[in-house]
């Protein structure tokens, strides 16, 4: 039996040398998909972790007051909330929930400007500059790795990765920033964060954050609160604090219900959905991509089937049953579909972490993806074999001799 199956392996690697072209196209067809496949699960894993913080956050007694209306999400790819057109908060709104038993809150407002220093210039759309209070960094969680954070005197702290950018070193105290010609001096530098898209939306590896006052010097003494973080001590006191935030804005805003309160998945929702799109999109490619692989294989082996009919009869007539031609075929394609998951798994892995390199993630490959796509390559190579192996076997060895 052992010498059989050797046999059958060596005449199907026979077979797959003497036609080198076509059978590399063919794997190179199962290849693709296969890789496909290995970045689908590598960079939704990725994801998964980006949102790592995001997830970690809602989970804690963090509740967001935004502005406006809640919006019917239509498409995942242009909703931001953070481009809200209509800011409804306001700085008396942060101060009165801040006055809530248990409760801190700080209002963020973004200010879309340039940064400048004497040596760089970083422009707004690679650069978060906020303004906020003292109490945005208890309810981020941020942490100083050099200096102090911002207070009502002034300053500004800035991300590590900014800092980076704009001075060429973590340890920029003591530098000034340029905003529309206004210094301020750098008093703090955040620690760098590993997972840089929270919860607010906001990378503050790359966020320079100011005083609200400093903000409203821009804004002709208005600042554009787009949101209010609230945080409490407990899960307890989370609902009586939103519950107490709901009367407070309705008093302030005349009833008027121009914000909304979200917490829990609430937070993540946008996210959790567009990861889901991104990971069902890049799926279906994928399938598609080994489907045709797939096509590809059986296409070969039908190729194959008919070229070698008269070794087929050969083969019959000295003794050989229809298993042992089927085994044959389905070997070949086997082979095809083994070498395809091999090198699309290589092709995967270098492919998605050339692309980690533009984005804000970091691939996670795990022993499982290895097994899963060569596997997968393996049986879709021997389900494609089966159609082709089997019609080897229907003609009749007196007929295939005549070829």
């Amino acid at each position: 039996m052992k010498i059989l199956i050797r046999n059958h392996f060596e005449s199907a690697t026979q077979a797959l040398k003497a036609n080198r072209g076509r059978t590399f196209l063919t794997v190179m067809g199962v290849t693709i998909g296969i890789a496909s496949i290995t970045m689908v699960l590598s960079l939704t894993s990725g994801i998964n972790q980006l949102f790592g913080d995001a997830a970690k956050h809602s989970s804690e007694p963090v509740a967001i007051v935004k502005s406006g209306n809640k919006k019917d999400v239509t498409n995942l790819l242009t909703e931001s909330d953070n481009a809200t057109t209509v800011n409804t908060l306001t700085e008396k709104d942060s101060k009165d929930i801040s006055k809530i038993t248990n409760t801190k809150a700080a209002p963020i407002a973004f200010l879309h400007t340039e940064l400048r220093a004497r040596d760089g210039k970083i422009d707004a759309q690679n650069a978060t500059l906020i303004g906020s209070t003292e109490s945005l960094k208890d309810v981020a969680n941020l942490q100083i790795a050099h200096g102090e954070f911002i207070n009502e005197v002034g300053g500004v702290v800035v991300g590590q990765q900014l800092s980076i950018d704009l001075f060429g070193t973590e340890k920029s105290i003591g530098n000034v920033i340029f905003i529309r010609n206004q210094p301020l001096t750098v008093v703090g530098v955040l620690k760098n964060i590993e997972y840089p898209v929270s919860y607010l939306d906001i990378d503050f590896n790359n966020a320079a954050i100011v005083p609200i006052s400093v903000v409203k010097k821009f804004t002709q003494g208005t600042p554009q609160i787009q949101q209010i973080v609230m945080t409490t001590n407990s899960h307890q006191h989370l609902g009586s604090a939103i519950a107490s935030a709901d009367n407070i804005l309705k008093k302030n805003h005349d009833s008027d219900k121009n914000y909304r309160i979200v917490s829990g998945d609430e937070i993540n929702e946008k996210k959790s959905n567009l990861a889901k799109f991104i990971s069902i999109i890049l799926t279906i490619i994928g399938i598609i991509s080994l489907l045709i692989g797939g096509v590809g294989i059986m296409n070969v082996m039908l190729v194959n089937v008919a070229e070698r009919q008269r070794e087929v009869g050969v083969r019959r007539a000295v003794g050989a049953t229809g298993w042992d031609i089927i085994n044959q075929f389905l070997i070949e394609a086997a082979i095809i579909g083994l070498l395809g998951g091999i090198f699309g798994y290589g092709l995967g892995i270098a492919g998605v972490y050339l692309v980690s390199l533009y984005l804000p993630l970091t691939p996670y490959i795990y022993w499982q993806t290895a097994i899963l796509s060569i596997g997968l390559s393996l049986i879709i190579g021997v389900i494609s074999g089966v159609y082709p192996a089997a019609r080897a076997t229907k003609r009749d060895p007196i007929e295939s001799l005549r070829y």
